[in-house]
């Protein structure tokens, strides 16, 4: 870490503006702040964390944001900006329906499936039931059907 810091400082110099406001994501923030301030077994412990898969982070619910914790507070939190897992699929008469769990801290007002050989060719749910972060999302059957063909 002490030589990324090296290079940053010789290439980069001291910068005049900071750049944290223009990254989107709360861990880069960390990661840049804990550089800033030399704070490197700190920086070090974060991004060994972070880089880990999101199913192996503590995900907790906080004042109604989602967020991944490091047990013991020890690492400051991260807001989830979204994840969504679909944890089971199956047809009911001329649906096909999903269960999705979604963490994230904005309002889902739909779903919609994209074409993977056109990504501007997609469909919309034709009913989504909400219970908590979890989600029943059905599709018409024939639509998804007609989405994925042409797929080379």
């Amino acid at each position: 870490m002490k030589d990324v810091k090296n290079s940053l400082d010789k290439y980069l110099g001291d910068l005049t503006f900071k750049p944290q406001k223009y990254f989107k994501e709360e861990a880069r923030k960390i990661a840049w702040s804990d550089l800033r301030q030399r704070h490197f077994l700190h920086l070090y412990l974060f991004v060994n964390w972070h880089s880990h898969r999101e199913s192996l982070k503590i995900k907790k619910k906080i004042n109604n944001l989602y967020y991944f914790v490091f047990p013991g507070n020890l690492l400051p939190k991260v807001p989830i900006n979204v994840r969504a897992s679909a944890y089971k699929m199956y047809i009911e008469n001329n649906f096909s329906v999903l269960e999705i769990e979604v963490l994230t801290n904005e309002e889902i007002n739909n779903f919609e499936f994209h074409a993977v050989n056109d990504p501007f060719k997609s469909i919309k749910a034709q009913k989504v039931i909400k219970k908590d972060n979890k989600f029943i999302v059905k599709f018409a059957k024939k639509e998804l059907e007609n989405l994925s063909e042409n797929l080379d």
